[in-house]
């Protein structure tokens, strides 16, 4: 994954190990645009408990996306 960024625009959460928000998705915060997450779908192992996309704020702060 990369967090690079120039602006907070360039950062988002999304699920780094390819798990959906009700499977046990590990959530990063980062550059969603020049992240490449490759999902296996074989390999998932994904869980079975709902994992919420967090609330906190996922910024841009000195080029690295990152919490407030």
């Amino acid at each position: 994954v990369d967090r690079s960024c120039l602006n907070s625009k360039d950062c988002d959460w999304i699920s780094v190990n390819c798990c959906p928000e009700n499977s046990g998705a590990l959530w990063g915060c980062v550059n969603p645009t020049k992240s490449k997450v490759v999902c296996d779908e074989e390999d998932l192992g994904c869980y079975t408990f709902i994992s919420k996309r967090p609330s906190e704020s996922c910024l841009c702060i000195n080029n690295i996306c990152a919490l407030k």
